[in-house]
């Protein structure tokens, strides 16, 4: 899912490119401290804001190797500095694969069991709901708070959606923000459903193959 839309605000010039893998344990930080305070986060994880931006952390250093593997996260960076990070799947690719047994050990012990089994049934309710036509899967896209209206999520966006219409594919997303929703809209996208997940409502949007 994701966390980003916001009105813009003047910022610096925005770079993307892929992450390199120096950069995973603080991309891992940055989408921690990006989902910390969503309203599925405050579900799965109740408690404090750091237990949940602990929990997110654990979440993501089991994910983002696997992902770094199959070349599926870009890095927007601002002033040199990691600003935000977008996870996408290529059209025909339902998941990225499933992390190391080492991993996925190191996420349970991190986050306790009642969490993990909350994340995976997240997970899989999401995963069922998935569109049977080919598409391109915006996973997560996530902005460094510090800099969010700042132009960093649209820069991340924009850039995913050019290479989708080079491809003439549909894209897809869930976000669980009513703003966020609004956002999207904006690049064209719809909500297609809203599903209601742990008692929170996710808006399943899509956008239709375009021209380049």
């Amino acid at each position: 899912m994701s966390a980003s839309g916001s009105p813009p605000r003047e910022a610096a010039a925005i770079a993307i490119s892929p992450l390199r893998r120096d950069e995973l344990n603080r991309a891992a930080a940055l989408l921690g401290r990006a989902f910390r305070d969503n309203a599925m986060n405050r579900v799965v994880a109740p408690g404090g804001a750091l237990r949940r931006e602990r929990s997110n952390v654990a979440g993501m250093r089991a994910v983002l190797p696997v992902a770094h593997a199959r070349g599926a996260i870009a890095a927007a960076r601002s002033a040199g500095r990691l600003a935000g990070v977008r996870i996408a799947l290529a059209p025909g690719t339902q998941t990225l694969g499933r992390p190391s047994w080492l991993a996925l050990l190191r996420m349970l012990l991190a986050q306790g069991p009642r969490v993990a089994a909350r994340w995976s049934a997240v997970a899989e309710a999401l995963q069922l709901h998935r569109p049977l036509a080919p598409h391109a899967y915006l996973a997560t896209l996530g902005v460094d708070p510090e800099l969010q209206r700042g132009g960093v999520g649209r820069a991340l966006v924009a850039d995913w959606l050019r290479a989708v219409d080079a491809l003439r594919q549909r894209a897809y997303l869930e976000t669980d923000s009513t703003n966020n929703a609004s956002w999207y809209e904006r690049f064209g996208f719809v909500v297609r459903t809203e599903l209601t997940v742990l008692g929170v409502t996710v808006y399943l949007m899509e956008r239709g193959p375009r021209d380049a």
